[in-house]
This record gives C-alpha cells, structure tokens and sequence, in this order.
C-alpha cells in the first residue's frame, strides 16, 4: 500500500483491519483500567471531573473555560462515565504525542523521542490531570499538514482543534493569517475561511455570551499560583505596573514576530512552538499543564536535530516534579514561566538557524521555502 491510497488487496484490508481492532481494543482497556482508578479523595482527574461535569449535564461553563466550538469534538465521550471517558480522552492524548514525534534517521532518535515525550513529567502530569493539551497537539498538527499540502479541511479541522485553548495561540493566529495569504490560493483562503465560519458562528450564537463571560472573564485561577503568564509573575513580584507589564510582554510578542517575520513563509513545527511559547507567556493567564504542547511540538524536533541541547531542555521539562510540593508552589510558578521563555529563546535561535542554512540538516521539520500559489 503506497502512502495516501486506500488498500484495495485483500492482505491489505486484513492489515487494516487487526490495526482498527488492536487500536480498540487498547482504547477498551484504557477506559476499563482508568475506571477502576481509586480517584476519590485525590487530584487524579482533578480538570476531567469539571470538563466532563460541565458537558454532562446540558453544557454550562463552570471549570469548562473552552470556546463553544470545542464542545462539538468533546461531547460524544460524556456519554460514557467519567472515568472510563477519563481514560479514552487520554488514550487519544497517548497517541497523538506518537504520532507527533516527526520520522526521523537515525531511527533510535524517533524511537528515544517518543520516550522522552510519552514518559516526561508534562505528559504524565496531563495524564492524571485529564486535560485537553492532545486536542491541541492534534490540531496544530493539522494545521502544519494543511498548511504544506494547502489542504482546506485539514487547515479548517486544525483551526477548530487548535483554537481550543485560545490563550495557547493568539499569537499564532495572526502569523498564520499572514502566511496563508503570502502563500496559498484564494480558494484555498476561502473554503477554510467558509468551513471554519460554519461551525464556530452557530457555537458562538448557542453558548458564546456565556463563555465570554465566565470563560473569559471569570477565571478564578488568574494571578494565582496556577497561573505561569508573565503578567501573573510580574504581578507577584510586585512588578505589576502597567508600563512594566507592556514592556515585557511587548518584548516577547514583539520577539516572536520578529523570529517569524525574518523566516517568512516557512512555517515549521519549531517556529509553531516558539509561538505557543509566546502566547503562553504573554496571555492574560496561563496554565503549567500547557507547555506539553511546546514540548510536543517544538522541543522533541529540536533533539532529534541537536541531541545534547535538547536532551537538556527536556531534563529541565522532567525537573519540575522537584517542586511537586505544597512548600515549593511559588517556586514552581516561576520556574514555569522561566522554563517556558527559555524555550522561547531557544526555538526562536533555532528556527533562526535553520533559516540561514542553505539546505534543512538531516531529520529537521523545517520545510523549504513555499513559493506563492495565489490563483
């Protein structure tokens, strides 16, 4: 079977056929052993149980903080129990950070990234929280998918997933805007724009005020220890002057788009999480469980180019469980916010990098230069 066509033999179809069953069946187990989980009296599921909650009983936002459009994707797994739904959501999650480790030579890079990606405290932490970091792993790597192939669909399904934690890509989206009209069609533009605008205008007439509202502007976790943005650093230092906060903030938005500006139309999985790094910093508020998606995205492809720097990155990633302690929360905090603008720094000199070499090195994301394909 060659990539992108549909078995049409008979050994083919039987291939597929025990792989669907396989990837069942493991999807069974993880919601039976997820079900079984003593949770009570613990913080296992701790943002599942309010996700699940919240859906559940008609859709209302109470822990639910996700735009309306989101809703749609997550809503067939409130049918099942909260737990086994736990386990299904996070067995998704396991596969998409897989499929999300780029193929790379040597192979045991590829094998050792998905390792140190599926095993990494951020990974494992996001596993017994049972958030949606994997709804945007997945639709980010639609978007890069869509954007190289200028595929509407997948550039609309990658929007819809990637948009599920706003905060995580407001910085993206407008570079992305500017790329998609520097490079792809007009058509293209406009059965994304139409597909797009299909779903999310219904979801925002049916729940949009109310997540305006609460999800938006009722976080009771801003400024709290929770909260690893800039602004919520800057304010518990005692920095929170508004001329302090536009200066930073503006430093690190400002960065990035410089970084995306210079590498222009290039859009490669390592200037992706630079961007969530950005935006994770530079929102309003943020959350610790988020930077799976940097991770993910941004930090793995960096090992697999440059193994030393990124096996350091990835160890500081994993060091976080040191503070997993009541005594060190407001050092956690920060080490979050510290760990996420390195990676920042990082990924902008890497993908700065990569841009001055004359072709992409063995095993980078990077794509060539696309050239305009306007109709």
């Amino acid at each position: 079977m060659t990539r992108g066509t549909f078995p049409t033999n008979r050994t083919e179809l039987v291939a597929l056929g025990v792989l669907t069953a396989v990837s069942v069946a493991l999807g069974a187990l993880f919601a039976v052993f997820f079900n079984r989980l003593p949770v009570e009296g613990t913080t296992l599921a701790i943002d599942w149980k309010g996700l699940w909650a919240d859906i559940r009983s008609g859709v209302h936002y109470g822990t639910l903080r996700n735009p309306p459009w989101s809703i749609f994707f997550l809503y067939p797994l409130t049918w099942l129990p909260m737990q086994a739904a736990w386990g299904v959501a996070m067995y998704l999650t396991l596969m998409v950070l897989i499929v999300s480790v780029p193929p790379t030579h040597p192979r045991w890079r590829y094998w050792l990234g998905v390792l140190l990606l599926t095993t990494s405290i951020p990974s494992l932490r996001h596993m017994a929280d049972g958030n949606l970091e994997g709804v945007m792993v997945a639709g980010l790597l639609l978007v890069l998918y869509g954007y190289h192939r200028a595929s509407a669909p997948a550039l609309a399904a990658g929007l819809l997933l990637g948009t599920a934690k706003p905060q995580q890509v407001f910085l993206l989206l407008p570079v992305l805007g500017v790329y998609m009209l520097l490079t792809l069609s007009r058509r293209v533009l406009l059965q994304t724009a139409a597909m797009c605008l299909t779903v999310m205008i219904p979801a925002l007439v049916w729940r949009g005020e109310e997540w305006w509202a609460i999800g938006i502007n009722a976080i009771p976790d801003r400024n709290s220890l929770m909260d690893m943005s800039l602004m919520a650093a800057l304010n518990r230092m005692g920095l929170g002057a508004p001329t302090v906060k536009i200066i930073v903030i503006g430093a690190v938005a400002g960065l990035a788009f410089w970084t995306a500006w210079q590498v222009r139309p290039v859009l490669s999985r390592e200037l992706v999480g630079m961007l969530v790094a950005a935006s994770l910093l530079a929102a309003p508020y943020s959350a610790g469980n988020s930077v799976l998606v940097v991770l993910a995205l941004g930090v793995i492809p960096v090992f697999q180019r440059r193994v030393v720097p990124g096996l350091v990155l990835i160890a500081l990633y994993n060091a976080s469980i040191v503070l997993n302690n009541v005594e060190y929360r407001h050092l956690a905090a920060y080490y979050q916010t510290g760990l996420t603008l390195l990676s920042l720094l990082v990924l902008a000199a890497d993908v700065l990098h990569q841009r001055r070499q004359p072709e992409p090195s063995a095993g980078s994301t990077a794509v060539k230069r696309q050239q305009p394909m306007r109709a």
